[in-house]
């Protein structure tokens, strides 16, 4: 359940330098995926991946994808031949994109809501005029 020693030192080294160590990953999403030769694809060391990258103050998108027996999904061309893994691959990518741009507009979101919110009147079928600022 342990990630790679290159992932670790990767990790490591980008939290090195001037300033906070976690600036880089703090407020990033992050989707996490991996695969392995054995049937379970590394979900244990996903999860322990998740709780280093929270920890740096990264957001998790929920969810973990781990595509086991490796050497059966991979084609001798390097590329994805199972199907299943790779509708797996791009659920993941999806929501990974999705919940980017939540996070994205989520002071837009929040400030839309708060001029709602503070509105005495709703106009005709609780249509709302949104000033232009947003």
């Amino acid at each position: 359940g342990l990630m790679s020693p290159l992932l670790y030192n990767s990790i490591t080294w980008a939290t090195r330098g001037e300033g906070d160590m976690y600036a880089g990953f703090k407020g990033k999403c992050a989707s996490v995926m991996a695969t392995s030769p054995g049937p379970m694809g590394g979900l244990r060391m996903i999860r322990s991946l998740q709780h280093m990258l929270a920890d740096m103050g990264s957001v998790i998108v929920p969810g973990a994808n781990a595509i086991g027996s490796a050497f059966d999904v991979f084609g001798k061309d390097g590329k994805i031949s199972d199907e299943v893994a790779i509708a797996k691959i791009e659920a993941t990518c999806g929501n990974l994109v999705h919940f980017c741009r939540y996070e994205a507009n989520r002071e837009a979101d929040c400030a839309i809501y708060q001029e709602i919110k503070h509105l005495t009147t709703m106009g005709e079928y609780g249509q709302v005029d949104i000033p232009d600022r947003y």
